[in-house]
């Protein structure tokens, strides 16, 4: 009964909050949003390692490698601290993953399902303010989340992020993120593993 009224709680709370944050936010979006949140609703936090190659495509290449640990409290976004970084990357050790949590779109974007096929819905989203964003696209699975993340520049930056999702403990969360980010004069490319979950989950209680 705890973890009932406890999933009940979040999802109302994520509810409120798509809503408070965007009164024009189409209604077939808010269902996706407060689905994904459902998905995990039982998941009360958890801790990860993360190692991540990038290589920058120039010439000669460049590669370099970073090592970090993430964490996430409900109903906070997930956030790394990297505690191997290059020396260019100093001041940039700490990254809220807000921009992967669905919570957050309506306030920053306005959204429409592009496309609905089956367990995979597509949103479309762009800037509320104006930026150099032409187009943000988001593929979520109704059973794993969010697999693909596209950001669009007016001046022809691209950013892909697809996700490969894997099972701890019952819940979906990534095993590997793969990225390409394509800017004027530069093409890098990212391979990130998640490894050593720690997961906190909801105590299970029939009880009163």
């Amino acid at each position: 009964m705890k973890r009932i009224l406890a999933t009940g709680a979040l999802l109302a709370s994520s509810l409120l909050l798509v809503g408070a944050a965007a009164s024009d936010t189409p209604e077939e979006v808010v269902k996706t949003i407060v689905a994904d949140q459902e998905r995990n609703a039982g998941l009360r936090s958890y801790t990860f390692d993360l190692h991540v190659n990038i290589l920058v495509h120039t010439f000669p290449e460049v590669r370099f490698h970073l090592d970090g640990v993430g964490s996430y409290e409900r109903p906070e976004h997930v956030v790394i601290h990297f505690t191997h970084v290059p020396w260019f990357g100093k001041g940039f050790e700490k990254v809220d993953m807000a921009a992967f949590d669905p919570r957050s779109w309506p306030e920053q974007y306005t959204i429409e399902v592009h496309h609905h096929d089956g367990d995979t819905t597509e949103l479309s989203m762009r800037d509320r303010k104006k930026s150099p964003l032409k187009e943000a696209r988001a593929t979520i699975d109704a059973h794993t989340g969010v697999k693909q993340m596209v950001w669009e520049y007016d001046y022809g930056g691209r950013i892909q992020v697809d996700v490969t999702p894997q099972q701890i403990d019952g819940f979906a969360l990534p095993a590997k993120e793969d990225a390409e980010i394509t800017m004027p004069h530069v093409h890098a490319t990212a391979h990130a593993e998640f490894t050593n979950y720690r997961v906190v989950a909801d105590a299970a209680d029939n009880g009163p």
